[in-house]
């Protein structure tokens, strides 16, 4: 009989109460030697994983105290299995007559009995390989002949890195460079490939026996339960109708049962944005990456946050699951993505459906139909899904049992010609038809706009179908909707294929067997063009082939890497390749993302193709009209990456795609370029991203252009250029136009004295309106000049009441100049000569009139309430005592619901609240390599919040990483601010942080004596002196390494 999930976390609950009486012997008893850890490793209790954290700690109790750490956060009575260890390594252990007392104490409370283990979920689950040589961990350690010969040959192959060789050979006992070697491969074999390839070196090396006594290892269900590693991430992958989301779907049943929320995402960004780092959260991520091939897009997506995502999951309380399909799984490895480093391939051995597996999903689904389920559908790697299909349509009139059985696609087949038969324009089941045919137009996506009114797609689409072109979208869409169920379903407001492989069928039957693939490659999405649509790759299959293809055997040994998606290519014949191309070059000459097209589209890597393609695009480029000339007509992005003028140009991001441009249209090429940095707002990066960008013949033309623009043209490109064009381009004097070595130097207009005026005032309007204010100047050319600092300053100077007040009115200043620029008070600023720079960041520069300082305050508060908490705070007049009474004084008369607001307020960037920002504001930065933090005190801010407040705030609302206004104000030695919170309503003095770290501690670990004293003498609440962090240290522990006598004294004086 099945222990229950109730009764083993009844007996783990024990278990903790007995290593609660024996913990503090167990951490100062130096027993847990090298041979208990050894011991526990081949039991499967711990793994070699947990072996390194513990050996990071410095001294022999920290690392009893990481092991017991380690044992108590497993679901399962490990007490038993520690004590089991002690038993077997007794000999050794009792040598110490505290520790032979110790153990007999131990072994009359633990447990008689072995205990339960409960259910791994996928998460936890590991291969039978792990566990044969986790197992054999001491065989091995013991027994390894030449461990350095093993590590040689694997290096040579790869396995091994120069780092893990140079770290193994410090081992000084050959048995500690066993462990180590182990220790490396155990954590690598999860792929097949090191696991065999660890063995065949063995074998090869004097080792044969060894490599025996693994293989003939016998592998127990209760062993690998043991083992449960946690991964934080895992990618679930298989081909369609394996039941991949099923899977999913059910381990987030799962750990919803364990308190997880679960979150369904759909891009990387994300996580980020619903990550909290304290609640249990699940992410899932159906189709990653694309829902047939890899998307290359969004694959360069996730890599780039990789860093960031796994930061959050490995601090964080949280997990990611994906499914994808295997053909986007091996794109998802050829990009050396990480984060997806676990799979659980559900056709490989151990992991697909067995007989027994078959067996009850037949009877569940099929019943009485079971036997004959078996015998003709199990033999395809979709049988869930054929099972879930059965289930749906069986009660239907028109549906046929013998023919589902004999041939499942062949009977969607027959449904759809019935579909697409009969007589009419108005014909209800041709209408049904065409509304499918739309559904793979679309992509298995199509939206219920898409069908409001009428579209030259919907008008062709009908004509194709042979259906009156007066039938309207809404029609459409009325017909769709009968469809429900056993064609699509629907999603929010988008139909979509029942699944995956039914759009699969349908995709390929309407391009193959319905002649319909003129249409489909006219109107069809750039996904479906660029994956399934293929140039003499294969010859063109039939469906009865396909589904020959979709059959792995009666009893199946799959290959994991078995790619099914080539079975639903749809090859493109001859007569229609031209239209093909003219469609994949509408997409390019419009897309703002060339290389991801071209690398996306699985024909560029067809030679002739591409051959083809490249022909038709150099045709193209002889067109004397502007109008239809793609060097005018295309993106910028087409001009920079597919436009070369020379036949020996360099090509970066390994994208070999490029047209020589025809001479005569040379210097059509270079105004469009330019025209294009113009508009640019990033000019730098327009001029790197051009293929030309390291041809000497582009960059002179394109310098030659720009020296010979006339007075009339800069001053209207003063007037419309985007204002990075005119912050890296105009120079006020030839000095500055080498002055970055970048490749943007070679490029440049020197503004005539005449506009120099005009120039200055166009920098002086992208300033204020600019997001980051310091980086503009940075950023702008001209900036380290004197003469253009001195007319900046001069303009701003000039500016007068009146004009001020229109553009804070109007809002034309950002939240940046708002915060950095402008100054309430420049009585006290100094005179000597700085750059408008050094001015912001000193002081700013930009006076506010008297006059004007109320409605200045008002946009601040506008800030505030819109999120942007630390920029207010931040604001540079902050440091003005004036200015500060001010602002206080104007909370101070704000009526009480606007107070609230201000208080209940979340900062958008740090979701740190109000109360947190106003305790501290912490700015980093890097000097001689240290990062430092200023503390910022406002304790003016703090008490309007906690006592002007018609209603009480929280005064325990903690930011990100759980830190509370309380040890914020602790660690920054805030003495007035800390004596508000303390007096404050339901503080909670003990209230720790994400690492278990309190205010008190925080106050030690800083070393700030008075704060300690503050704590300690208050006597509202009870602290906790003894509170330790998550790692075991005490607020008296971080004193003592602190070496602050005065602190410790304090502490030991406490009666607790």
């Amino acid at each position: 009989m099945e222990t229950s999930p109730r009764e083993i976390q009844a007996a783990v609950d024990e278990s903790m109460k007995i290593f609660g009486k024996f913990e503090l012997r167990l951490k100062e008893t130096t027993f847990l030697y090298t041979n208990i850890l050894d011991h526990l490793i081949s039991k499967c209790i711990l793994s070699t994983q947990d072996r390194e954290e513990i050996f990071k700690q410095e001294t022999q109790s920290q690392r009893n105290a990481q092991l017991l750490y380690i044992l108590k956060r497993q679901p399962y009575d490990t007490f038993y299995f520690l004590v089991e260890a002690l038993k077997e390594d007794k000999d050794d252990f009792e040598k110490i007559d505290e520790c032979k007392k110790l153990l007999h104490e131990m072994i009359s409370e633990r447990s008689h009995t072995v205990p339960a283990i409960p259910f791994l979920n996928l998460f936890q689950a590991v291969e039978d390989r792990s566990v044969r040589l986790q197992k054999n961990f001491r065989h091995l350690i013991n027994n390894i002949a030449n461990a350095r010969s093993h590590m040689d040959h694997l290096y040579a192959k790869g396995i091994l890195t120069t780092d893990e060789m140079e770290h193994m050979n410090k081992q000084q006992t050959t048995k500690g460079t066993n462990r180590m070697f182990l220790s490396i491969i155990f954590a690598k074999a999860t792929s097949m490939d090191v696991y065999q390839t660890f063995l065949d070196v063995l074998e090869d090396n004097i080792d044969k026996d060894l490599v025996k006594t693994i293989k003939g290892t016998e592998v127990l269900d209760e062993e690998k339960k043991l083992i449960r590693i946690d991964h934080k991430s895992l990618v679930v992958s298989g081909p369609s109708g394996v039941g991949k989301t099923a899977s999913v779907r059910h381990v987030a049943l799962q750990l919803e049962n364990e308190s997880y929320t679960i979150i369904f995402l759909r891009e990387a960004e994300d996580i980020k944005q619903y990550y909290k780092s304290g609640p249990k959260t699940l992410y899932v991520v159906d189709d990653l990456c694309g829902n047939y091939t890899g998307n290359k897009k969004q694959l360069k997506k996730w890599k780039k946050l990789e860093e960031d995502i796994q930061y959050r999951l490995e601090h964080g309380n949280c997990k990611l699951i994906a499914t994808c399909r295997l053909q986007v799984f091996q794109d998802i490895k050829s990009t050396d993505i990480k984060l997806f480093a676990n799979e659980c391939n559900l056709i490989s051995k151990g992991n697909n459906l067995t007989n027994s597996d078959k067996e009850k999903l037949a009877e569940k689904y099929f019943h009485e139909a079971a036997d004959k389920a078996k015998e003709h559908l199990a033999k395809y790697e979709c049988f869930p899904y054929l099972c879930k299909f059965y289930y749906d349509n069986k009660d239907k009139t028109e549906f046929c049992l013998k023919l589902f059985l004999e041939k499942p696609f062949s009977f969607l087949t027959e449904e759809l010609r019935k579909l697409k038969g009969g007589n009419g324009k108005n014909n209800k089941g041709r209408l049904r038809f065409c509304a499918l045919v739309l559904l793979v137009i679309s992509n298995n996506n199509l939206k219920e706009s898409t069908l409001e009114g009428k579209n030259q797609m919907i008008f062709d689409t009908l004509q194709k179908c042979e259906l009156s072109t007066n039938i309207t979208g809404k029609d459409i869409k009325s017909e769709l909707d009968t469809l429900i169920d056993t064609f699509v379903i629907k999603r929010e407001q988008s139909y979509c294929a029942t699944h995956e492989k039914m759009f699969d069928f349908l995709a390929f039957h309407m391009a193959v067997e319905e002649k319909l693939l003129d249409i489909i490659i006219l109107y069809a999405s750039e996904s479906l063009v660029c994956e399934r649509l293929s140039v003499g790759e294969n010859p063109v299959a039939s469906e009865s082939l396909v589904c020959e293809k979709l059959s792995v055997g009666e009893n199946p040994e799959p290959d994991p890497n078995q790619i099914s998606n080539q079975d639903y290519l749809i090859t493109i014949p001859d007569e229609m390749i031209l239209k093909y191309i003219k469609r994949v070059f509408s997409d390019i000459k419009s897309s703002d993302h060339v290389d991801n097209y071209v690398s996306n589209n699985r024909n560029m890597e067809n030679g002739k193709f591409k051959k083809k393609f490249l022909s038709y695009i150099r045709q193209k480029l002889l067109q004397k009209d502007e109008t239809k000339n793609p060097i005018c007509t295309a993106t910028p992005d087409f001009r920079s990456r597919i436009l070369a003028i020379t036949s020996t140009h360099s090509i970066k991001s390994g994208i070999s795609l490029a047209v020589q441009i025809p001479e005569i249209y040379l210097h059509m090429y270079i105004e469009r370029v330019f025209k294009d940095m113009t508009r640019s707002d990033n000019v730098e990066k327009c001029i790197c991203n051009n293929i030309n960008q390291t041809e000497e013949a582009f960059n002179d033309r394109l310098a030659a252009y720009m020296a010979q623009i006339s007075k009339d043209e800069i001053e209207n490109l003063l007037k419309e250029a985007s204002a990075d064009f005119v912050a890296n381009i105009f120079v006020v004097s030839i000095e500055n136009v080498t002055r970055r070595g970048s490749p943007i130097d070679k490029f440049h207009i020197l503004i005539p004295n005449e506009y120099l005026k005009n120039y200055i005032a166009k920098v002086f309007a992208d300033l204020i309106s600019s997001d980051d204010i310091e980086r503009y100047l940075q950023n702008n050319r001209n900036e380290p000049d004197n003469y253009f600092n001195e007319m900046l300053i001069a303009f701003m100077s000039e500016i007068t009441e009146k004009e001020f007040c229109t553009l804070l009115r109007d809002q034309k200043f950002s939240s940046s100049s708002i915060k950095h620029l402008i100054v309430v008070d420049s009585r006290d600023s100094e005179q000597s000569p700085k750059s408008v720079l050094q001015h912001i960041q000193d002081k700013g520069i930009l006076n506010c009139p008297e006059c004007f300082v109320s409605d200045y305050i008002k946009r601040i508060m506008d800030y505030w309430k819109s999120g942007e908490v630390f920029d207010v705070f931040q604001n540079v007049n902050m440091k003005n005592q004036l200015f500060a009474d001010l602002f206080i004084n104007h909370l101070h008369q704000l009526d009480q619901p606007t107070q609230l607001q201000l208080a209940a307020t979340i900062d958008n960037k740090t979701k740190s609240s109000t109360l947190v920002v106003s305790c501290h504001t912490e700015t980093k930065s890097l000097q001689t390599g240290v990062c430092k933090t200023t503390w910022k005190n406002y304790p003016e801010i703090v008490s309007v919040l906690l006592n002007d407040c018609s209603t009480p705030i929280d005064v325990n609302k903690s930011i990100e990483n759980g830190k509370t206004p309380l040890f914020m104000a602790c660690a920054g030695g805030l003495e007035q601010i800390v004596t508000m919170l303390l007096g404050a309503k339901g503080i909670d003095v003990n209230k720790d942080s994400d690492e278990g770290e309190t205010p008190l501690y925080a106050a030690c670990a800083q070393g700030v004596g008075h704060i300690v004293a503050l704590l300690l003498q208050n006597t509202s609440s009870k602290i906790d002196v003894n509170k330790c962090t998550k790692d075991g240290y005490s607020p008296l522990y971080e004193a003592c390494c602190q070496r602050n006598f005065d602190i410790v004294l304090m502490l030991l004086k406490q009666k607790n």
